[in-house]
């Protein structure tokens, strides 16, 4: 940033002529505003007292325009000035230069013209001439996600969207930002985040236009925060509320012939529930009731100010109006305007008063134009911990915690956000992530951002960061455990399978069963004993000690104060602000603030954010089926034989299409996996979308 220096040596290829070129620079204010260098030439036979070199200082005010005065050994000295021809949109690779040279009687020797053309460069004049000249135009339909394929993937990564928004909040040649949101897919947090960026914008003074075709509640809570809402003529918004609940299979498993046995003993605790009841326990009642009205009263809160209307005006819209077409949203002050999206630009005209040309992000200066600053700026990495807790799926257990020990030890980079949009799982693989979380901490600031959830495993994983930031409607905290059996209770019958053992050992029958073919899935031969049962609960109930007590470590908190907020129980973002849970409301953007300021790095520094966002080449699972399917699902050829087969056949395949689309058996799957051991999850159906996709083992499409 501050000092620059170069070697470089002429050789001729007919001559032993030979010179040495050396040249060291400063910049005093580290910024191109000033810059003063020396340079040297040493030519072979020459005597370092009798070398040619020269001294020089360049300022550059305002952005293109350059003052470079020269002064040489031999008393000469040059007066020089050049211009980029940067500053209307895709420019600025052209420049221009003149050079007069005067002799030691300060008479004009000569005068070097030049004329560049490379690597663009700003130039106020342009600049000047296209302020508040554009609009960046923004198109989001497919998803919104964190993590993205290389190839084939038609994802929209969230940092990169916000990194699009602050460079057009900080261009000066662009006046406003236009969306598209038809066919976006955007979980309610990354759509708070995105709404948060655009307030930013509106701060400044640029002006915000959003189009939709189709919305629901997430969908209008983003687009209700631009200046101007437009709706397609033939678009519908539907407003009907929120809703959490759940499909419960007790009754499935029983006529699958499965026998399950929850272990529960935290009153919250309810992710088993699925498998164990036929309808939702008072306590899970309570939490999601608590979560629902969460969620509302941030949209309410967010739209009325936004539209600038009563809270009772919003409720008339969720209760009376619920589906609403055009004429009748913007009746009712829903939206602004109605128009297709091919006509936006006269939507904008009539907002701004004059024509707005459209740009791309890849036109706006924070990405065209290349860095001035010299050598290489802090990093800061973003790392990201998606799916369930497993050591080899979802997070990856043991490649994430392999990644933010090697961050630990980088010195180029100086500090770690963690972003963490996981349900839990694995307990091993939850504690394996938080130790290397806990071992990065120490040596350098880690800031913990929740996504849509971060509870139980989610919320493991992040009680050793420095500050943990999530979003008003994250679904945090659940500390606690859980744990299950499933048996065979008469499906082996079912599928006129037959299965036989010798053992040695009191026990060692307990995980011996059928295997269902083609699905590499053994059901256990028989329920637990007494004995077995109290010795797994023993187990569970110390592990859930020791989670009380880490987070008690972790956020320097009273282990009565945890327990009290612990027992299991999710909570939003805004309670787990309140409680302890998490340190701030925020999302990506700001825990990237806070990791600057933490690691020191100065407000306008320039820093590079190292983003560790592929997931790999290309999602090989979506050319095949999904595995889930195979499960339990029972091929009609399959020649079972014997009186009644064909029935069981029937009545199996009937019942697993009924709820092979449900979550819940990815859920299910992972308790065969794990039967018998602890397990830190929460209810299927709090996961997001974008980490279903990654919670079974393979990755499947993209959800909705």
């Amino acid at each position: 940033r501050y000092l620059s220096w170069g070697a470089a040596g002429i050789f001729s290829t007919e001559t032993r002529d030979q010179s040495g070129l050396f040249d060291l620079a400063v910049r005093p204010l580290g910024s191109e505003l000033l810059s003063v260098w020396g340079d040297l030439e040493l030519p072979h036979g020459v005597s370092l007292k009798n070398a040619p070199w020269s001294l020089g200082a360049m300022v550059e005010w305002p952005a293109g325009l350059r003052l470079i005065g020269r002064y040489f050994e031999n008393e000469s000295w040059s007066f020089g000035i050049a211009y980029a021809f940067g500053g209307a949109m895709n420019t600025g690779h052209a420049g221009l230069s003149a050079s007069p040279r005067f002799d030691t009687d300060n008479e004009m020797a000569y005068t070097n013209w030049g004329f560049r053309l490379g690597y663009p460069e700003r130039g106020f004049i342009g600049e000047y001439f296209q302020k508040d000249r554009h609009y960046l135009a923004m198109n989001l339909k497919g998803s919104v996600v964190h993590t993205r394929y290389k190839y084939f993937d038609r994802g929209h990564r969230l940092l990169s969207i916000l990194k699009s928004l602050e460079d057009a909040k900080n261009d000066p040649r662009v006046k406003g930002v236009v969306i598209n949101l038809s066919g976006i897919a955007i979980s309610k947090g990354n759509a708070w985040e995105l709404r948060e960026k655009l307030m930013e914008l509106q701060a400044i003074d640029k002006h915000v236009v959003i189009y939709f075709d189709e919305a629901g509640m997430t969908e209008y809570h983003l687009a209700s925060v631009a200046d101007r809402v437009v709706m397609d003529p033939e678009g519908m918004l539907v407003l009907p509320g929120y809703v959490l609940g759940r499909t419960y299979l007790a009754g499935t498993l029983e006529k699958l012939g499965l026998g399950f046995d929850e272990w529960r003993f935290l009153e919250y605790k309810s992710a088993a529930e699925t498998f164990s009841r036929r309808s939702m326990s008072d306590a899970d009642r309570e939490q999601r009731q608590a979560l629902v009205d969460g969620y509302y009263t941030t949209m309410q809160a967010d739209v009325c100010a936004a539209r600038n209307v009563e809270p009772g005006t919003f409720d008339g819209w969720i209760d009376d109006e619920t589906l609403i077409l055009p004429e009748a949203a913007k009746s009712n002050g829903l939206i602004d305007d109605i128009a297709r999206w091919d006509d936006i630009q006269d939507v904008i005209t009539e907002l701004e008063g004059t024509p707005k040309g459209f740009v791309g992000a890849g036109s706006l200066a924070g990405r065209f134009y290349k860095s001035q600053r010299w050598g290489e700026p802090p990093r800061i990495a973003v790392v990201y911990a998606i799916g369930a807790c497993a050591m080899d799926s979802g997070i990856r257990a043991r490649q994430l915690e392999k990644m933010m020990l090697a961050l630990a030890r980088n010195t180029s980079v100086k500090a770690v956000v963690l972003r963490v949009n996981s349900p839990g799982g694995s307990a091993l693989a939850s504690d394996l992530v938080a130790e290397a979380v806990k071992k990065c901490a120490k040596k350098k600031p880690v800031i913990i951002t929740q996504g849509d959830v971060a509870a139980s495993g989610g919320y493991w994983i992040s009680m050793y960061g420095d500050e943990i930031l999530a979003q008003p409607t994250t679904i945090t905290g659940s500390i606690g455990v859980i744990g299950g059996w499933i048996w065979n209770d008469g499906l082996a019958d079912k599928l006129g399978l037959d299965a036989d053992y010798v053992a040695r050992g009191k026990h060692a029958d307990l995980f011996f069963g059928p295997g269902i073919p083609f699905t590499g899935v053994r059901i256990p031969h028989r329920p637990m004993t007494d004995y077995e049962r109290e010795s797994v609960i023993e187990s569970i109930k110390t592990m859930y000690v020791g989670f009380v007590d880490k987070v008690a470590e972790g956020r320097e908190m009273d282990r009565a104060a945890v327990e009290k907020v612990a027992q299991g129980r999710v909570w939003t973002g805004d309670a787990g602000l309140e409680n302890g849970l998490i340190d701030e409301i925020g999302g990506l953007d700001r825990a990237i603030e806070i990791a600057r300021e933490r690691a020191g790095i100065d407000p306008d520094e320039e820093v590079r954010i190292l983003d560790f966002s592929t997931r790999g080449w290309f999602n090989t699972g979506a050319l095949s089926p999904s595995p889930i399917g195979f499960v339990f699902k029972v091929p009609s050829f399959w020649p079972w034989g014997g009186p009644g087969a064909e029935s069981n056949v029937d009545e199996m395949t009937a019942l697993s299409e009924e709820f092979f689309d449900d979550y819940a058996l990815v859920y299910l799957r992972e308790i065969i996996k794990h039967n018998g051991r602890a397990l830190c999850l929460i209810p299927p159906d709090f996961l997001p979308n974008e980490a279903r996709s990654v919670a079974g083992g393979t990755e499947w499409p993209q959800l909705r």
